[in-house]
């Protein structure tokens, strides 16, 4: 990754006025010199930078092709508006340059160099400050300023033409190989769901893969992740399952005792939560569907709130009713279980519970 400090010459200056500086008077902040404003934009078609000199009148337009971001586009439009300056042959002159870009005019200002176009543009401010006082300008981008106005429609056109040589113009941004493995990742995730086999009870509850549901999971401590993971995967801790794998005699609500007690009768049909349902979900009674729009902290707030879960407190397996089950598998044999301690004020290093011999 480049990394450059550099100085900024004294005859370089930013200035980013408020709002409603503009909004009392924008003619006085542009009232002499050479005034230029500057725009990029990105849209599904590409990326473009545009120019629009108001003194001289003069309107540029650059296509940057697909893969530039909005930032490189901001930064070659004002080092497009340099360069024009330059070609111009300034000298002795005030000009004045306006972006609304703040993050451009923040990288521009910085000694801190990271992004190769920012270096160029620095470099091309440096070479036109030399014989000219040169000013960068904040304005409020879709405010009314004529010459913003302008020279957006001026991005847009290069965003929309296609671009003249090989890509990437002007460089990858440091964040298009994290957003490409971002949007692989999504799309490997999304291939597994649509393909996996099973997942029954998951496919009916869960809509699939999402950023919003994640988030969600992620913030939640590992008891609650247990409860809402088993509940929506039809793996937790309800009669149909623990019968499935040996560790219940009956199947049957424990509740109401009509059905048997899997994910779908406690969120949808359960007539013992029914207030509890539509306390939380809005509905007495759902479909199964319903429940992919339910936010995961309501289903986590449904879950608790009935007997089913009330009494889980942590997801470590209870040592005392697991006994049995191990003594009935293995008789007297010693078996070793590892957990991780969840409580914060202790070690988490992995402790051994020796379940055979109750301690």
């Amino acid at each position: 990754m480049l990394l450059i400090y550099q100085k900024h010459p004294s005859n370089q200056q930013v200035e980013i006025p408020s709002r409603e500086v503009w909004n009392q008077d924008p003619d006085a902040l542009v009232s002499h010199g050479l005034v230029w404003f500057t725009d990029g934009s990105k849209t599904l078609e590409g990326t473009g930078a545009g120019v629009r000199g108001v003194r001289p009148r003069v309107e540029l337009s650059f296509p940057l092709g697909k893969h530039a971001s909005v930032f490189q586009a901001e930064v070659f439009a004002i080092s497009a508006c340099v360069s024009e300056n330059l070609k111009r042959g300034y000298s002795n002159q005030h000009i004045q340059i306006c972006t609304d870009s703040q993050a451009a005019l923040h990288a521009l200002k910085s000694p801190r160099i990271t992004s190769q176009v920012v270096l160029e543009c620095t470099n091309s401010l440096a070479a036109l400050g030399q014989k000219n006082k040169v000013r960068l300008v904040w304005v409020p981008g879709h405010s009314g300023v004529a010459g913003n106005e302008e020279a957006d429609v001026l991005a847009r056109k290069g965003s929309s033409d296609t671009l003249t040589g090989p890509e990437p113009a002007i460089g990858l941004p440091y964040s298009y190989p994290l957003g490409s493995i971002d949007n692989w990742t999504r799309e490997k995730c999304q291939e597994d769901w649509s393909r996996g086999i099973g997942l029954r009870q998951a496919r009916l509850l869960i809509k699939g893969p999402g950023a919003a549901a994640t988030r969600s999971l992620v913030n939640l401590n590992r008891a609650s992740i247990s409860i809402i993971t088993g509940l929506l995967t039809g793996h937790g801790r309800l009669n149909k399952h623990l019968s499935t794998i040996g560790l219940s005699p009956d199947s049957r609500c424990r509740l109401c005792g009509t059905s048997d007690e899997d994910s779908i009768h406690v969120l949808c049909h359960c007539p013992r939560v029914i207030v509890n349902r539509h306390r939380l979900f809005g509905a007495g009674y759902l479909a199964p569907e319903d429940i992919r729009e339910v936010p995961v902290d309501r289903v986590l707030a449904f879950a608790r709130s009935t007997e089913f879960y009330r009494k889980i407190k942590s997801p470590r397996i209870h040592s005392v009713g697991l006994q049995n089950v191990i003594k009935l598998v293995f008789g007297t044999v010693s078996v070793g279980i590892p957990y991780f301690n969840t409580d914060r004020n202790t070690s988490k290093k992995q402790r051994i519970v020796n379940i055979a011999e109750n301690r």
